[in-house]
Order: C-alpha cells, then sequence, then structure tokens
C-alpha cells in the first residue's frame, strides 16, 4: 500500500477521534471546539482524558471522600480478618466476650 493511503487513514482517524471527543465534552459542558482540536492532535489520550473527566461544575470531593471511605473500611477489615468476632485478644490469649474464658 501508499504512502497516501496510510496517511489518508491517519487523518481520517484523527479526525473522527477528534469528533467523539468533542461530542463527549458537549455532553459534559465542556467547550466543544478545544475539545476537538485536542481530539484531533492527541487522540485516544484526549478521548480518555474527557471521558473520565468530571461533568462541568460537579463536585469531585464528594467521590474523593467515598472512595476513600472505602478504601479505609477495606484496610480495617483486612487487619482484623483472621479476629474471631466474639473474642478479644489480651497479649497471646483470646478472652471471650460472652463467658469469660
Amino acid at each position: 500500500m501508499s504512502a497516501g493511503f496510510f496517511i489518508f487513514i491517519y487523518i481520517l482517524g484523527s479526525i473522527i477521534f477528534g469528533a467523539f471527543t468533542s461530542w463527549i465534552a458537549g455532553q459534559k459542558g465542556r467547550s466543544t471546539t478545544t475539545w476537538f482540536f485536542l481530539g484531533l492532535f492527541f487522540g485516544m489520550l484526549a478521548f480518555l482524558a474527557v471521558g473520565l473527566a468530571p461533568k462541568e461544575g460537579e463536585n469531585t470531593s464528594v467521590y474523593l471522600t467515598e472512595i476513600l471511605k472505602y478504601l479505609k473500611q477495606e484496610k480495617s477489615q483486612k487487619k482484623y480478618e483472621n479476629d474471631i468476632p466474639i473474642a478479644k485478644k489480651n497479649g497471646d490469649t483470646w478472652t471471650c466476650s460472652k463467658c469469660g474464658t
């Protein structure tokens, strides 16, 4: 195949990435023109960036707080996964919470 064909395919692909990137940016309330050119020049990278970005004006701190709470909860559950729920560990021995033995 000729080099002209590959150049044509590259340009066509760039325009398609630009169009899809622009469309997603419009759905999220962002500048379609800016994102079209970013998609045109950076292709998949710009497409992923606008696709993963939050909507314009959306508060992301709520999501980050929930993610941190979830990770902290998972870490604390893994820390005590070998513990017995009705017993407490005192040094090298276990004490039953119900009967005290």
